[in-house]
């Protein structure tokens, strides 16, 4: 589910990013099964230094990973890295000696609070529009911190193919690439069914 504008994300991913995985959590935890899944940024090839678009933007141009010092082009997906790095753990091995699973690197234990006022988290939308007071009032109801698993499906890999990004056809996201949707939802399936 793509909820940014149900959130009204308008400051910035320090602030969005936590707000939009406590709300994952928090809608993830009401049912035994519900998963909160998040997929990585794809990458963007416009005729910029960082590939990334920007108001004078014209055209596309292939951005080879070795200009960028072999870095991913999409540098959201770095700022991600920061964001979860402090808000999550990585899942590591059962316990019981087996491996891990495939999964694991992917499989995340995050904790986000639900009335923190420093991210754009429903509950300062709702504090600061005045609305929704019942919807205010069961999120204070309910214990600050929630924790939870977050299945982090990373594709921007697939879709980082610099020699797509000709005759300004898409600088950006590839929406319609149905050859490679089996490989990227090959993935979210494994991810899902847990290796």
């Amino acid at each position: 589910m793509n909820n940014a504008n149900r959130l009204q994300l308008r400051n910035t991913l320090d602030t969005d990013v936590p707000a939009l995985l406590g709300w994952m959590l928090d809608h993830s935890s009401r049912r035994p099964g519900n998963a909160a899944v998040w997929r990585s940024a794809l990458p963007q090839h416009f005729d910029t230094r960082d590939g990334h678009y920007r108001a004078g933007s014209r055209k596309c141009v292939p951005m080879p990973r070795s200009g960028l010092g072999g870095r991913a082009v999409q540098a959201y997906n770095r700022r991600y890295e920061g964001l979860f790095a402090r808000m999550c753990n990585a899942s590591t091995a059962p316990g019981d000696g087996t491996a891990p699973s495939e999964c694991a690197p992917y499989e995340m234990t995050c904790t986000a609070r639900r009335t923190d006022p420093g991210t754009s988290s429903l509950h300062r939308y709702y504090v600061d529009s005045g609305c929704c007071t019942a919807r205010r009032e069961r999120l204070e109801g309910l214990p600050d911190e929630v924790t939870g698993r977050v299945l982090r499906w990373d594709v921007a890999d697939l879709f980082d193919v610099p020699s797509w990004h000709v005759d300004n056809a898409d600088c950006s996201h590839f929406c319609y690439v149905p050859s490679l949707y089996g490989e990227a939802f090959g993935r979210l399936a494994v991810l899902l069914g847990g290796g």
